[in-house]
């Protein structure tokens, strides 16, 4: 992705000049949240943004934020526990779709029942998402955009520890009971495609074929899991978090129309 560093640069300056102010809640376990909320046309209808493993929603949604702004939505730019937000451990999505809950609730809080939510996540933040809208589904919430997510956490960390070539079955095991004394979770308590069997938010499922960080042939798996009304998106060519940088009109088009579609009817 270091080529569109360029571009994610000019989009962070661009940003700054909208409109938006910085907000904070307490997540379920005392620790403090930090977002920005970008006010917009549509005061009612509100995307949130979740960004993914070690990055932050101005890199994972340079290409795709203003799309969303452009098309009139509200926008809620999380920062996740372990990042922006306080913590020590990052959650995986196994905490942070709790945190997405809480965020939720916020939002109806301030701005009455009436409000209509989607959820848009990158990478991990597509894996929170599928779990959030999966696990959480308010009234409010009317439909989840995931982008490149994975299926299930342990059999990533399986993937990328044998890609490395060190006992992976072990490790795993090991660094998972590890994770639970530490943070809180085992790896197997990030599972999207086990909790998308009972989703009923509509989702659109993006991918691009040439992702090797999570492997595409994941994509298919969540797809397929998913009980709820569902659209699929395939960007050949594309690595992992790329394709709304690769084709970002078709990007637009889709994600713009899948949030019409449901936000908007």
């Amino acid at each position: 992705m270091e080529a569109y560093i360029p571009l994610i640069q000019q989009k962070a300056l661009e940003r700054a000049r909208f409109s938006h102010k910085a907000v904070s809640i307490r997540a379920f376990d005392g620790i403090l949240l930090r977002a920005n909320l970008y006010p917009n046309r549509y005061s009612d209808r509100f995307v949130i943004l979740v960004h993914g493993y070690h990055s932050s929603a101005a890199w994972d949604f340079a290409s795709s934020f203003e799309m969303y702004y452009r098309a009139g939505y509200s926008i809620l730019a999380l920062e996740n526990r372990g990042h922006g937000s306080e913590g020590r451990y990052i959650g995986y999505g196994a905490l942070d779709q709790k945190d997405v809950r809480s965020w939720m609730d916020w939002l109806v809080a301030g701005n009455g029942e009436a409000i209509r939510i989607a959820l848009a996540g990158v990478s991990m933040g597509a894996a929170t998402v599928m779990m959030a809208g999966s696990n959480y589904a308010i009234p409010q919430l009317k439909c989840v955009i995931e982008d490149c997510g994975y299926s299930n956490l342990v059999e990533l960390v399986h993937y990328l520890v044998h890609n490395r070539k060190v006992p992976a079955f072990l490790l795993t095991a090991f660094a998972s009971l590890w994770c639970k004394l530490l943070a809180g979770y085992f790896f197997s308590d990030a599972i999207p495609e086990r909790d998308l069997k009972k989703c009923s938010i509509p989702m659109l499922f993006i991918h691009g074929t040439a992702d090797t960080l999570v492997p595409y042939r994941m994509h298919k798996r969540v797809y397929e899991a998913c009980a709820a009304p569902k659209e699929i998106a395939i960007f050949e060519g594309s690595i992992h978090g790329e394709s709304s940088f690769r084709e970002p009109e078709r990007y637009e088009k889709l994600a713009v129309g899948f949030l019409e579609k449901y936000m908007n009817g």
